[in-house]
């Protein structure tokens, strides 16, 4: 796969975390926040 990524840092962090882990953090703060 030697072709021109549009984010390969993206695409290790997704390798190695979640799709979203960021978006998992807000979720979780939004709903103690409630």
């Amino acid at each position: 796969m030697s072709s021109p990524s549009p984010d390969p840092l993206a695409l290790a962090a997704a390798s190695a975390s979640p799709p979203h882990p960021r978006r998992r953090r807000l979720l979780r703060r939004r709903r103690q926040r409630r």
